[in-house]
């Protein structure tokens, strides 16, 4: 691994688990056993620290969403599995979703990083969006509410869920809120090869 690479790995785990403000440069070279004048010369700000973490992340989260379209068409399926990546990001409730603590301090990172982080909210919203409106499409889904607002309601509930979980240290707490969004859609499709 390269040595970008791993300052990344690094301040983004520094980032999930105590926010931006939370962690020097000095952290960062005591952990890895460098300088900190070397995490300066890769990213000579926070700021550019910051934008690096949410290149990365947006770069990951876009890879996630297309894997998750190849490996099933159900669009139950799909959503259950975008649940996931929340789940894999809480791990033990001891982190959250760097785009999460950004947002939270977002009054500390530039404009640009800031439009990065919205942009990532919405891509999951667009993404989860269309998914609801193929389970509409099966006329199980109540179509009281837009797929774009059902979209949002997605997005906020799994990422506050995960604020609940890391601030009890319970995991459950996002385990019990996906299986509530999941309650509200139609099942995938049955063993009998017609849809649910």
């Amino acid at each position: 691994m390269s040595t970008p690479e791993m300052i990344l790995d690094v301040a983004q785990d520094m980032l999930q688990k105590g926010g931006l403000q939370a962690f020097s440069y000095r952290d960062i070279s005591s952990r890895i056993g460098i300088r900190a004048a070397s995490i300066h010369y890769y990213y000579p700000t926070k700021a550019d620290l910051a934008q690096a973490i949410v290149t990365r992340v947006r770069g990951q989260f876009s890879t996630a969403l297309k894997d998750i379209d190849a490996a099933t068409s159900d669009p139950r399926e799909r959503l259950e599995k975008f649940c996931g990546i929340f789940l894999d990001t809480l791990g033990g409730a001891d982190r959250l979703c760097p785009m999460c603590m950004l947002a939270m301090g977002q009054d500390e990172i530039p404009a640009a990083v800031r439009r990065e982080v919205r942009e990532f909210w919405k891509q999951g919203e667009r993404w989860v969006a269309a998914n609801i409106e193929r389970v509409r499409g099966r006329g199980r889904f109540p179509p009281a509410l837009g797929a774009a607002k059902v979209a949002q309601s997605w997005m906020a509930t799994l990422e506050g869920a995960m604020v609940a979980a890391r601030a009890f240290n319970e995991r459950g707490r996002l385990v019990d809120a996906i299986a509530v969004l999941l309650a509200g859609l139609p099942p995938a499709a049955g063993g009998d090869g017609r849809p649910a």
